[in-house]
């Protein structure tokens, strides 16, 4: 009679294991296996099992479930749990529960016997509600425990073995009687240290499990696992159940499997040594396309890691234009065609593209797809990159800018030139005609003779802007031609040379235009060493690179180029007399900040030891790149003019001195005459003493005479000083005025013949220098000719006046985008001094000009007057820098400047306050940094003009 088996796997193995144990017993049976439990009812309920045999390890989850179906809908179909090693308590709960019987993996040779006892009997025999007296049944126990290979021993707690198993008797080489004979004490090595836990364990829970140490009848000892669990039988009585596993062959085993597998990891790790030292990809494909090893070749070809691999589809990573071929090519494979070689795109993890070469072959027992695969990613670039580098060469041959040919033979025959070449000689139709036969004038240019040599030696000629002469123009006339070019023999496979290859480019225009630059430099450079003017230049580490004869001759001596720093001055003194170090020269300053240095006037010493003023201007070189390169400074010798201010100052001290004694005498005369009132008035009073008074008051206009004539010969010495004084400063500034007027005249002159933006800025700089020279004098003039002249009243059109002035200074390059707004009310004629009015509300607005915001989209300067009767009120605002509150007091004084880096000279202010006092008028100054200035003037209005 055939069994149907229904069989629930819990690994592959175990279904090739019950299979093998059953055909080899001769027993008959069919079988149908499920590995899921949502398939298992369904199972069951088609293929009516006649039994039902499932893995042990299924019992934990899934296997409470099918306890639970079978209990439920099958009670009849007996169920049989196959275990590697089960527990007693487990197993007591699992008969319990509806399992028929047990059987151990040891003991599968008795499975067709269990198969064949169990389908004797019936499931009703189990049911639930009889389970209690059949676990009563000693029968039931005796079979679990005859088929257990441990030893099983059932005792009173703490007291007498009461039965043992079969597998009892023979691991401790006793009979059951011996058993009962020596007691459990005796099988226990009691040294073991593991022993007192055990029994504390047991008597706390109830169960306890550990390794220990057992003595055999014959002495010999072995290690066992000990499973001890107390409980009550259906009297009550306490009662213990031992289980016993050798561990011997076990130990044996795991030795052996140990090493076994150690042998398998060794061989396996060989093999993977094998497959990842390839350089090419080895893996294999299953029938679901996914990859199922691979080797570490991915990693360095792909970027993948082999976990990232196995189990993908690679079809995922074939390039999208590639996976229609790709998959007709994997079809054909599988339908018996290998492929030995195939071109295929793979994607890198990175994104960018592998070429690989792919064989494959098919597997009909493993199901898999074996393949290899070579990156011919660099070879195929490689092949394009020649592609593209051959398309380029014939690309630059022909639109290359330079004349390119190639010439065979001893005699320079024209076997390929391009359009350049042909356009250059001004000839055409040239291939296959000799170069003598296409250029004869080279023959006499020794052209000839070079191309012979190359060809002769192999040495390749090159040619630096050399002189040809060639007929450009095919009238017989030669052409003067710059050249460079370069001959180099061309040869054949075999390394023998059949040719040259020519290269050249005309360099005719770079040769001139580098002549006239060196003209125009050299031009430039004698004209600067001609100029009144000091002037030199440094490098960027502050080496002096050129300097002029006004220079040399300032200095007093001719520095080295290349190794003196800075200048050529023996010490440069600060107010106090103080050395400055060389590194703290404006030329330093201006070289390390890269900024323009000008207007900080001081003192040097020469090389002879004499000391001069002089007033730098100092402009570095600065390349697109942001980086100093250089500077150059204009060092104006201004000593005269120094020493004619402090002469000034002097003499200014003088006049002051003099005017106080004036007023002193006039003051010592109003008393005279208030003594003589007082006389006069007395003489009436006292007519006796009109005698006394009339002498004494003869004495007194004798003496008043006197003062008289000391008072007209004081004026007529101070009249001579201030016309000695307008003389003086008068030549001062015409000897200097006449120099700087040679100076502009050289400077129009390199203006209007050089084109070399180098040389421009130069003279823009030697232009600033001399215009600020220029304006200074000037200003030294006004301020005499205010302090020595009188006034020139007269009726002045108030307004008219202000927009000249402010027409005249809109050509001013600050002025641009500056907004003026004139605000005049002239109630009354006004009557001054012209020229010092003008004088004041010119240097007033040019400041303001100069010292405005210079990127502001708002910039205005205001300027109001209403003139009264008695004074007119003038009123000048802007909304430029302004003035810091510090200097406010300063602003007045006499060469002050606020920074060095301001334009003035220092005296324009100091002009317009003296100005306006001579004009018996007053100013103030009402001033806010970065918000503006307002000055507030009061002039007297002169009634009688």
């Amino acid at each position: 009679m055939m069994t149907k088996i229904l069989i629930l796997e819990s690994a592959t193995n175990d279904l090739n294991f019950i299979c093998f144990e059953l055909d080899r017993s001769g027993f008959n049976y069919t079988t149908i296996n499920i590995k899921l439990i949502d398939e298992f009812e369904n199972a069951v309920h088609n293929y009516n099992p006649d039994i039902i045999l499932s893995g042990y390890s299924l019992m934990n989850d899934n296997g409470q479930e099918v306890l639970k179906i079978c209990d439920r809908c099958y009670p009849l179909i007996p169920l049989i749990l196959i275990a590697d090693h089960i527990e007693i308590e487990n197993c007591v709960a699992l008969i319990k529960n509806g399992v028929s019987d047990i059987i151990l993996k040891q003991n599968i040779a008795s499975l067709g016997q269990k198969i064949s006892t169990t389908l004797k009997t019936t499931r009703a025999d189990t049911l639930p509600n009889q389970c209690e007296e059949n676990l009563n049944d000693k029968s039931i126990y005796r079979s679990l425990i005859e088929n257990s290979e441990d030893a099983i021993l059932l005792t009173e707690k703490d007291g007498k073995i009461l039965e043992a198993n079969n597998s009892a008797c023979q691991i401790f080489k006793m009979t059951e009687e011996e058993f009962y004979i020596f007691g459990r004490f005796s099988l226990v090595d009691h040294n073991d240290p593991s022993l007192l836990a055990l029994i504390e364990e047991r008597n706390l829970t109830g169960v306890a499990k550990d390794e220990l140490t057992f003595n055999r009848k014959d002495g010999s000892s072995f290690t066992g696992e000990i499973t001890s669990v107390v409980f009550k039988d259906i009297w009550g009585h306490e009662m213990t159940s031992i289980k016993i596993k050798d561990l011997t062959q076990y130990k044996k085993a795991e030795k052996q499997l140990a090493k076994t597998a150690a042998e398998l990891q060794e061989t396996v790790n060989s093999l993977n040594k094998i497959m990842n030292a390839s350089m090419d990809l080895i893996f294999s494909v299953d029938a679901d396309k996914k990859i199922v090893q691979i080797n570490s070749a991915c990693n360095s070809t792909t970027g993948y890691e082999t976990q990232e691999l196995v189990g993908k589809s690679y079809i995922d990573f074939i390039h999208n234009e590639d996976k229609e071929i790709i998959f007709n090519a994997d079809q054909n494979v599988r339908n018996g065609n290998p492929i030995k070689t195939f071109e295929a795109r793979v994607i890198h993890k990175n994104g960018t593209t592998i070429y690989i070469l792919l064989s494959a072959q098919w597997d009909e027992d493993d199901k898999l797809i074996y393949c290899t695969a070579k990156d011919i990613t660099e070879k195929t670039k490689l092949e394009k990159a020649y592609k593209v580098e051959r398309e380029r060469f014939l690309d630059l041959y022909n639109l290359a800018p330079a004349c390119m040919g190639l010439l065979k033979g001893p005699n320079h025959i024209h076997e390929l030139t391009n359009s350049l070449y042909l356009k250059f000689i001004n000839k055409k139709d040239v291939i296959g005609k000799s170069i003598l036969e296409v250029m004869p004038e080279m023959e006499d240019q020794g052209i000839i003779g070079l191309l012979d040599s190359v060809y002769n030696t192999g040495v390749p000629f090159i040619a630096n802007e050399m002189l040809i002469q060639l007929d450009s123009n095919n009238n017989g006339l030669l052409v003067q031609t710059y050249m460079n070019f370069i001959y180099q023999a061309h040869r054949k496979s075999d390394g023998k040379i059949d040719g040259i290859f020519v290269f050249a480019i005309d360099v005719t225009e770079q040769v001139l235009s580098r002549i006239k630059i060196e003209e125009s430099e050299k031009m430039y450079r004698q004209l600067i060493s001609e100029l009144p003017v000091a002037a030199y230049s440094c490098d960027a580490d502050g080496k002096i690179s050129f300097f002029n004869k006004a220079a040399a001759i300032l200095w007093d001596t001719e520095p080295k180029i290349g190794e003196d720093s800075f200048c050529g001055f023996s010490k440069m003194l600060d107010e106090d007399g103080q050395t400055i170090p060389l590194h703290l020269s404006p030329m330093a300053i201006s070289l390390n900040e890269g900024r323009i240095v000008s207007g900080r006037s001081g003192t040097v010493e020469r090389a002879s030891g004499e000391r001069r003023y002089v007033l730098p201007h100092v402009v570095p070189y600065i390349d697109s790149s942001g980086k100093v390169t250089g500077a150059v400074n204009v060092v104006t010798d201004i000593t005269e003019i120094k020493v004619a201010q402090i002469a000034l100052e002097l003499r200014n001290s003088e006049l002051a001195f003099q005017n106080q004694e004036k007023e002193k005498r006039a003051a010592e005369l109003s008393i005279a005459n208030k003594e003589l009132a007082y006389q006069n008035k007395e003489k009436e009073n006292r007519a006796n003493e009109l005698v006394i008074a009339n002498q004494e008051l003869a004495f007194q206009n004798d003496e008043k005479e006197k003062r008289a004539k000391e008072l007209i010969l004081i004026n007529i010495e101070l009249h001579k000083s201030n016309k000695e004084l307008d003389r003086f400063v008068y030549s001062i500034s015409h000897d200097l005025r006449s120099p700087l007027t040679s100076v502009q005249g050289l400077v129009s002159i390199i203006e209007e013949e050089s084109e070399e933006p180098s040389t421009l800025k130069h003279v823009e700089m030697i232009k600033n220098s001399i215009n600020r020279l220029d304006e200074f004098v000037k200003k030294i003039l006004i301020y005499s000719r205010n302090d020595r002249t009188d006034l020139e009243l007269e009726i002045i059109p108030v307004k008219k006046t202000i927009l000249n002035i402010i027409a005249s200074l809109q050509n001013m390059k600050q002025a641009k985008d500056i907004h003026f707004e004139i605000e005049v009310q002239e109630l009354s004629p006004f009557c001054t001094d012209k020229l010092r009015f003008n004088t004041i509300v010119e240097n007033l607005i040019s400041n303001a000009i100069k010292y405005h915001k210079p990127r502001s989209s708002d910039r205005f300067i205001k300027v109001k007057a209403v003139a009264h009767k008695e004074m007119m009120q003038l009123e000048i605002v802007d909304n430029g820098i302004g003035i810091p509150l510090m200097y406010k007091e300063k602003i007045f004084d006499m060469f002050f400047r606020i920074s060095s880096k301001s334009e003035g000279s220092g005296i324009g202010l100091y002009i317009v306050k003296d100005t306006i006092e001579k004009l018996e008028g007053s100013i103030k100054v009402i001033s806010q940094k970065q918000a503006g200035t307002t000055f507030e003037i009061n002039l007297k209005n002169y009634k009688k003009c």
